[in-house]
């Protein structure tokens, strides 16, 4: 998948992103997305952050391309249902939290005790030593309180220390489909043969190197069709909430649920991937998305008819997997399969 500009190398959660007529430095602290699924139904949601600062140039566009196993119904979401939206995920999939601020305050309180303990039996000692091992004495214990007093000091300062911060032949492109949905202008293409996508990208704004085309050719053989999604770079400044523009909402038929990432691993940098992932039943990765958390609801997790058809609302197996991922991790996409249990999954997170 990816935002497309001509000469630039973007991340976005799910492709390549580029900028229109200027290569751009640019950098995607995470990607999200949203995947419902049942019984060969999937519902994908994408939402990236895209840093439009540090252009060399007039970039006037951002492109898109997200390879999905077969043809979608679109539609978007506004940047504020959106980030609400995730944010919901958020609240309810949270981390057990544990404190080791306990840990800290106790191995301090015994390192006064013993510090506390040892100025005391040197003092007695000096009191009751004969007068010709007095110096030697002294020099000895100095040494040891001053050790003493540097453990002292280092156990002292360790918690803050280690704190985080706050933190070949031409083949016939097809144009399956060709609409304006939100901010965005779609289509949607596939083809047989890369050499022929390829082209029909890069005559169409898109700068795809050679480090695209195995991942391309993956797809294409298995008869996958892409998601081109173009916005003007004014308009998804206008409509951004806190960096994160509207989110892209594709449906499709599929016969597991599946994140893609090919296209994500040719950019060569890691990439922060979180996913959510709403089902009929528990889950787990086939790739390297860990999961984090996991619950079986007895209620529906969304109810806004607004953006979720009914199939949607009644699912309530809820999944949390993120993962920060490199290149070589992300050159498989991501597929989920049934779980062979139903255990609840809630990472432990240790914090200061």
């Amino acid at each position: 998948m990816g935002l497309v500009a001509l000469w630039s190398l973007t991340v976005w959660g799910d492709g390549k992103v580029y900028w229109e007529l200027e290569e751009v430095p640019s950098h995607i602290p995470y990607q999200r997305a949203l995947i419902l699924f049942d019984e060969g139904r999937q519902t994908l949601v994408l939402q990236s952050q895209v840093e439009t600062q540090g252009g060399k140039g007039d970039a006037t566009s951002l492109a898109w391309v997200v390879p999905v196993p077969s043809v979608p119904e679109l539609d978007t979401i506004e940047a504020g249902g959106g980030t609400w939206l995730f944010q919901w995920l958020n609240i309810m999939t949270p981390a057990d939290v544990i404190s080791t601020r306990w840990i800290c305050y106790a191995i301090m309180l015994i390192v006064n005790a013993i510090w506390l303990l040892y100025c005391v039996g040197v003092g007695c000692r000096l009191r009751s030593g004969n007068a010709s091992d007095f110096k030697t004495e002294i020099d000895q214990r100095r040494r040891h309180l001053g050790l003493a007093f540097f453990l002292f000091v280092v156990l002292w300062l360790l918690p803050v220390l280690i704190m985080p911060a706050s933190s070949g032949n031409r083949t016939r492109v097809e144009i399956v489909d060709s609409r304006r949905v939100g901010i965005f202008d779609v289509q949607v293409i596939r083809s047989d043969t890369r050499s022929a996508l390829v082209e029909w990208l890069n005559e169409n704004g898109f700068d795809f190197g050679q480090e695209d085309r195995p991942a391309f050719d993956r797809y294409i053989e298995q008869g996958w069709c892409f998601v081109v999604s173009k916005v003007r770079v004014s308009d998804a400044l206008e409509h951004q909430v806190d960096g994160l523009i509207d989110p892209l909402v594709m449906r499709f038929a599929s016969e597991r649920p599946v994140y893609p990432l090919a296209l994500t691993a040719t950019q060569g940098k890691p990439t922060q991937v979180l996913v959510y992932v709403l089902s009929d039943r528990k889950m787990v990765c086939e790739g390297p998305l860990k999961l984090r958390y996991f619950q079986e609801r007895t209620f529906p997790v969304f109810q806004q008819e607004t953006i979720f058809k009914p199939w949607e609302m009644d699912l309530t197996y809820l999944h949390r997997f993120r993962s920060r991922l490199s290149p070589d991790q992300m050159k498989e996409d991501a597929v989920f399969v049934p779980a062979t249990n139903d255990e609840p999954v809630q990472e432990k997170v240790w914090r200061w």
